[in-house]
């Protein structure tokens, strides 16, 4: 009988432990995409080790013939704990759920970042994604929602 007791009780102790792990943050590493590109604050960016900062986010088409919308805005990307800022800003690009490209540009060499590419639009000057690659960039005006988060 002590050993169908034991038998029961083991796996709701590993169970537990493994939840206490979660909420002190003691588990897998959270420095993913899937975790940072969710994060709504600098403070919940931080927590899950991905960095923050206002940065230009340009959204064209997939055939970048279209620029639909161009914003200054918080995002926060998983870096690999390695790497430094870069002297120049270079523009990465990530396929959002409906099939839209979202560019940004960040401070980090562009194997450092995971979950973006390295865009093959590089614009120089003042100049962005949308100025380079659409024929419609000056219809598009720049939101400036620096207090709010770039979900991806």
């Amino acid at each position: 009988m002590k050993a169908i007791y034991y038998i029961l009780i083991i796996p709701l102790f590993l169970s537990c432990s493994d939840s206490d792990d979660d909420k002190n943050g003691n588990s897998e590493n959270m420095n993913t995409l899937e975790y940072c590109s969710q994060q709504t604050s600098e403070e919940d960016c931080e927590s899950v080790g991905c960095v923050g900062f206002v940065t230009k986010v340009n959204i064209t088409s997939a055939d970048h013939t279209h620029c639909i919308r161009r914003m200054e805005i918080n995002v926060c990307l998983s870096v690999e704990e390695a790497c430094g800022t870069d002297n120049v800003a270079m523009w990465g690009t990530h396929e959002l759920d409906d099939g839209t490209l979202a560019h940004i540009s960040y401070p980090y060499p562009l194997d450092c970042v995971n979950g973006w590419e390295n865009s093959n639009r590089q614009p120089s000057g003042d100049k962005d994604v949308c100025d380079v690659t659409t024929n419609d960039a000056t219809d598009v005006e720049y939101e400036n929602l620096e207090n709010e988060w770039f979900v991806y």
